[in-house]
């Protein structure tokens, strides 16, 4: 059990002792009952406290209830049984983890303790995973919302603004389009055609249900508003239960939708105008809960956006969550095929990878049972999952083996950006384990669900290298000599993948090479098949 998990020695060991004081305490078991006690005592302890649940105090506290109603169970099922000749084995085990189970299944929130909802591990795999899932992919709501707009648009008043988002409309954000010459509107600006935001398109910044229109409100002059008709013309969509997004101040007229249309992330709704509470054209938008207009905002981010630099060698950085603020300005990713056909893995499909020292390493393209697409080496039994999206790749935990090549994947691509950008940078997280001394880190892990920790925070760039494009990235934290305590690179070939990866820890190395024999693998691809 050491060997398999510290933490769910950890938890058999309290489980042990409470059971042992519940005995010495009310129960007074004598030989051999006592050791039905203590065994059914540690499973339903490590079960609920590190298996079932992620661990942490609260499933540990979970777990002792779980150890008290299991010596409830004994109590009660050792007399019957004994009268009937029948053994108790494990039944004290099975009776209490599946009523706690079905007790848990009746919270209205799943918090504490945090159920495991994803292909489970050992108790350090699940809380890794949970703890780096919440570092890398924040987030308020189900739904991510992206920018609701097409290129660089500038935050003019965000939450709590000086004008209109206040009290229960504090949760809003107005954009606006700046120009080369530094403003927001050509000439004197005294007409909405001066605005060089005014009529351009307006997106659905998720997938939802359009449940209202607006479209027949004229656009104000700049310095007049429409206050009968507050929010002007509007798109209102649906999102999931409880989450409604809402685009106002549209020009009258310009509405695509209609009201019960299905609409995905990134469709026309309208173009922007100035109609409504509205002294000059811009895209107001918000979340609310109900679908009533006027109804108080909740609180909202944008996720996966760009917030851009300032100056032509500011940085461009990929923000997973953010809530923009007065004069930040604001862009969706631009897809680039390039980068995408270098993480573009079809199912079926292997290749082979090797770590310096070690033999070849098959990698296989393949689905789960969940339709969640994996990288899985057989011969390791090891599995990352992934997702190629609209903007975005990414690599989810690996499962099985620490000799694997998928860590070292893992580690040097874990988010990938479908933009070539020298000037984009964009951040990640590595499971905290990454960094655990040999020596010291079983205790850590022991001590694992009681300490907080995100992960290691890694900072990444992208370029293009000859016919390569190159991902790299240090960590944030640095050593004594003031070095990132984690390096990575991974070097991606369009149409065949990961070319060679390294991951440095401490100074010390792992890089894996994808070898000649792996299917499709053009070694040495001239320029038009490169950069074509």
């Amino acid at each position: 059990l050491l060997l398999h998990s510290r933490i769910a020695t950890l938890l058999a060991a309290v489980g042990v002792a409470f059971a042992l004081g519940l005995d010495a305490a009310a129960l007074r078991f004598g030989e051999p009952m006592r050791e039905v006690l203590v065994y059914n005592a540690a499973f339903t302890a490590v079960a609920l406290g590190g298996v079932w649940f992620v661990a942490s105090l609260s499933s540990f506290l979970f777990g002792m209830a779980g150890v008290l109603v299991c010596a409830l169970v004994t109590v009660g099922t050792i007399g019957p049984l004994g009268r009937l000749g029948v053994p108790v084995l494990i039944l004290p085990f099975n009776m209490s983890v599946l009523l706690l189970l079905l007790a848990a299944r009746q919270r209205a929130f799943d918090r504490r303790p945090k159920s495991v909802d994803f292909l489970s591990g050992t108790p350090e795999e699940n809380l890794s995973h949970y703890r780096t899932r919440v570092a890398r992919f924040k987030s308020l709501h189900p739904v991510r919302f992206h920018a609701p707009f097409r290129g660089r648009w500038t935050c003019t008043q965000g939450i709590d603004g000086a004008h209109t988002h206040k009290g229960a409309w504090r949760h809003a954000f107005d954009f606006e389009v700046t120009g080369p010459n530094g403003k927001l509107f050509r000439g004197d600006g005294t007409r909405p055609e001066d605005f060089y935001c005014f009529r351009l398109p307006v997106l659905a910044a998720a997938a939802g249900t359009v449940v209202k229109v607006i479209d027949d409100v004229a656009d104000n002059a700049p310095g007049q508003m429409d206050l009968a008709r507050n929010w002007g013309n509007l798109v209102m969509l649906y999102h999931a239960p409880g989450i409604y997004s809402l685009v106002a101040h549209l020009a009258r007229g310009s509405v695509k939708v209609r009201e019960g249309q299905h609409v995905r992330a990134g469709d026309v709704l309208g173009a922007c105008g100035s109609s409504g509470r509205s002294p000059v054209p811009h895209l107001h938008f918000q979340l609310q809960a109900l679908p009533q207009l006027g109804a108080p905002t909740i609180p909202c981010e944008l996720n996966d956006v760009v917030l851009c630099g300032e100056g032509e060698a500011a940085e461009d950085r990929l923000e997973l969550a953010i809530a923009p603020v007065e004069k930040q300005t604001l862009r969706n990713l631009e897809y680039d095929d390039d980068v995408a056909a270098c993480l573009r893995f079809s199912f079926g499909e292997s290749f082979h990878l090797r770590e310096t020292g070690g033999p070849s390493e098959e990698i296989l393209c393949d689905v789960d049972l969940y339709g969640q697409q994996l990288l899985r080496s057989p011969g390791r039994g090891a599995s990352m999952a992934h997702l190629l999206g609209d903007t975005l790749f990414t690599a989810y935990d690996v499962v099985g083996s620490s000799t694997s090549s998928l860590h070292v994947l893992r580690a040097a691509m874990p988010r990938v950006p479908l933009e070539l950008g020298p000037s984009l940078t964009w951040s990640d997280f590595l499971p905290a384990r990454y960094d655990r001394p040999g020596a010291i880190g079983p205790l850590v892990e022991m001590a694992a669900p009681f300490l907080e920790s995100g992960g290691i925070e890694v900072r990444y760039r992208m370029r293009r290298e000859g016919g390569r494009v190159v991902v790299e990235g240090e960590s944030v934290k640095k050593d004594r000599r003031g070095q990132p305590i984690v390096k990575t690179r991974a070097e991606l070939l369009r149409s065949a993948g990961p070319m060679r990866a390294e991951l440095i820890i401490r100074g010390t190395s792992r890089v894996i090479e994808r070898t000649t024999d792996s299917p499709s693998l053009v070694v040495n691809p001239p320029a038009a098949a490169a950069n074509p």
